[in-house]
């Protein structure tokens, strides 16, 4: 299994914003959440990454993932999602 980034890593970054030494009460929440998409959708959210425009065939790449989204997933695919939300106030 591989380890959690950085930024899902709660007490790893808390515990690195504690010793920069600049915030004070800092606070983490997460929450778990479903994005659906379309073969479309799909496509248009993946050709916005950067792995994926630095490629010579990036439009070849996007197009077989649509074609994957199509066939594979019956045209709806399900993204597990996790958004990461640290709140902290900074230090007179």
């Amino acid at each position: 299994m591989l380890p959690n980034p950085f930024a899902l890593d709660a007490p790893a970054r808390i515990a690195a914003l504690e010793r920069a030494r600049v915030f004070d009460s800092i606070d983490h929440q997460s929450s778990a959440w479903t994005l659906v998409l379309n073969a479309e959708q799909t496509v248009a959210l993946y050709a916005t990454y950067s792995n994926i425009n630095i490629r010579a065939d990036s439009t070849a790449v996007l197009s077989e993932l649509r074609r994957i989204a199509v066939d594979g997933f019956k045209g709806r695919v399900t993204r597990s999602m996790m958004t990461s939300l640290y709140v902290a106030r900074r230090r007179p």
